[in-house]
């Protein structure tokens, strides 16, 4: 590979290093005549195109971002069937060295590090560009002391192919964010996690979960609570590891985005002292002190002219009247900020200003306290600041909402992961015998679509196989139709209306079951039932009535869809086609006497009512 030229226009020179994507090499752009940093990528990479063409998109996109703090892509080709990446070139260290070399990093230069890590994520998410392997060995520290993010984009161009050749997302495990280690949705909130992870490392000296391989460490970011950060370091301010820990939060939506995570950084970098100069730029500073000194070379002694008396007078004036507000300023009064979290905002806001100090609502969150409550602050409880500072809160906008999915026929494992990605918990497990394969779900409480909070446990029924069960077979004559159903069901039999009769049992009435009861059945089985018309006509049928009506099927897939009229006359079949999910359809409904309406999908009954009914509108589901 060396001294080979890549499309005509690099030169590749010496080899850099090696990851989990390729090598990276120095070259020469012999057409800008620069040197550049080119990253060829594996073989195995090369031959998935649905990878090659989503790392050509990616790279476009990252070449547009604009942003000191991001390590310039400046080109994308292909050269004899190899694949590679044209970038800055970066002299300088990893902050994975850094980290290695001193452990736990200075707070002012841990706060510097991370505001440049945060203004790239700005920079890149409001592009629409995700890194999804922000860590420590992406973040470099250059030999002019700058800070710089490498490798945007790359992550996400690899397909889930990609990952079983290559270790390189999964060597990332302790910044991985829970929902990236479940194999979630992936968005800004992601890298912001990660982020919160390696400012956890770079104060401890470690990453927040550790652990004997990267799929434990993986699953201890999805179950466990990193230690507070102050329990291992006790000198960090509470305000900063308020941000750490709102960074590390489980629910991607209890994280800030990526400007509020700028400017909290910047609040906590200034009363830290200000950003802090890498070594390198330090040295440089030094450097120049000689030089500057040495143009100060004595020379003859000036007199100053009356007429520059008067503008020097008001110059000191001003710098006297400036070191005064100075001293005002510095010698303003020091409160404790007070705890303000889980209390209504009015309250906050009264609780504050007794302090001296001034509350703004600066957002609205969904969390799991009552709405209207401060669910955070900053700067965090316990801290010193001035009298009056402004306390920006964060309020709750009450318990966060989500459906619950439907789980039924899936396996157990599926079921939780289900479970756990709608930000709910697993409940009760309770297994029954059932005609479905073992092991899967076979109800579930509440039901899907129930709207609960964030959390709730959901309890559910699992097969534990025995497809052919021998069952009793109940009574069901005497009772409605509907409830003959439901009861039929509940133990795993299946049942159709078979016959009409009239008699003096009300209209839908089971008369007679084709299985006797009290013999045995076999789970599955369809039971025959025949219902009531009505008492027999006496002499006359009663007057006809006449109702329309607008029916429809809300069922999931298509289905035999019948609608029948029972009345004194008998019974007639007023509707019976297969239809798919949302049709509508308009009947109009005759019957003479005491009428009733039933329902079927397929062979079971769903509906069974006196007619008229009270709506024009009839919706035909497999609920009842």
């Amino acid at each position: 590979m060396i001294g080979r030229v890549l499309a005509g226009r690099y030169r590749v020179e010496s080899l850099l290093g090696t990851g989990g994507m390729g090598e990276v090499y120095r070259a020469q752009d012999l057409t800008l005549e620069r040197p550049v940093a080119i990253k060829m990528l594996r073989a195995e990479f090369a031959n998935d195109q649905e990878f090659i063409r989503r790392f050509r998109q990616e790279a476009t996109a990252v070449a547009s971002l604009s942003n000191p703090h991001i390590v310039s892509v400046f080109d994308v080709g292909e050269d004899e069937g190899e694949h590679y990446i044209v970038m800055e070139l970066v002299d300088g260290r990893t902050l994975k060295d850094e980290i290695r070399q001193q452990g736990r990093l200075s707070l002012p230069l841990a706060l510097t590090i991370s505001q440049a890590v945060a203004s790239a994520l700005v920079a890149a998410h409001a592009k629409k560009v995700v890194h999804r392997d922000i860590k420590p060995e992406n973040i470099l520290l250059t030999a002019r002391g700058e800070i710089k993010v490498a490798d945007f984009g790359i992550a996400r161009a690899a397909s889930s192919q990609t990952l079983i050749h290559t270790k390189s997302i999964v060597g990332s495990a302790h910044y991985i964010s829970p929902e990236q280690a479940r194999g979630g949705f992936i968005d800004e909130k992601s890298d912001l996690y990660a982020l919160g992870a390696i400012m956890y490392e770079m104060l401890t000296g470690k990453p927040p979960f550790d652990g004997p391989s990267p799929i434990a460490v993986a699953l201890r970011h999805i179950h466990d609570d990193p230690a507070p950060v102050r329990k291992l370091r006790p000198d960090v301010p509470r305000p900063v590891e308020a941000i750490v820990m709102r960074l590390l939060a489980k629910p991607p939506e209890e994280r800030p985005s990526s400007a509020q995570t700028l400017a909290a950084l910047g609040q906590a970098l200034q009363a830290a002292g200000g950003p802090v100069r890498l070594t390198a730029q330090a040295a440089e500073a030094e450097q120049l002190v000689p030089t500057i000194a040495a143009e100060k070379t004595p020379g003859r002694k000036r007199r100053i002219p009356w007429g520059w008396i008067i503008p020097i007078f008001l110059l000191v004036a001003l710098v006297v009247g400036g070191f005064m507000a100075l001293a005002a300023w510095v010698n303003v009064p020091v409160v404790t900020v007070p705890n303000v979290v889980s209390k209504p905002v009015a309250a906050a806001m009264a609780t504050l200003q007794a302090s001296h100090l001034t509350g703004q609502v600066t957002g609205h969150e969904l969390s799991k306290y009552p709405t209207g409550d401060v669910i955070t602050m900053l700067p965090a409880a316990g801290g010193q600041v001035k009298e009056g500072r402004t306390i920006d809160l964060v309020v709750s906008s009450g318990l966060e909402q989500v459906s619950v999915p439907n789980l039924i026929q899936e396996p157990l494992h599926t079921a939780y992961s289900d479970l756990v990605a709608a930000g709910l918990k697993l409940g009760h497990i309770t297994y029954i015998p059932s005609i479905d394969l073992s092991g899967t779900v076979v109800s579930q409480t509440p039901s899907p679509g129930t709207r609960l909070a964030v959390g709730t446990p959901v309890a559910l029924q699992v097969s534990k196989g025995n497809a052919n069960l021998v069952l009793t077979m109940p009574n069901v004559v005497g009772e409605p139709a509907q409830t003959a159903a439901n009861q039929l069901g509940a133990i795993g039999l299946q049942m159709q209306v078979t016959a009409f009769d009239p008699s003096s049992a009300p209209v839908g009435t089971v008369l007679d079951q084709s299985v006797p009861a009290g013999s045995q059945v076999t789970s599955g089985q369809t039971v025959d039932l025949t219902t009531s018309t009505g008492p027999p006509p006496s002499g006359g049928t009663g007057a006809p009535s006449t109702q329309n009506v607008t029916f429809t099927y809300s069922g999931s897939q298509a289905a035999e869809v019948k609608v029948m009229i029972v009345d004194a006359q008998g019974v007639e079949t007023a509707y019976d086609q297969i239809i798919a999910p949302g049709t509508s359809f308009p009947l109009t409904l005759n019957w003479e006497g005491s009428g009733r309406l039933e329902e079927y999908i397929g062979s079971s009954l769903v509906f069974s009512g006196p007619l008229p009914l009270s709506s024009g509108q009839q919706t035909i589901s497999s609920t009842p």
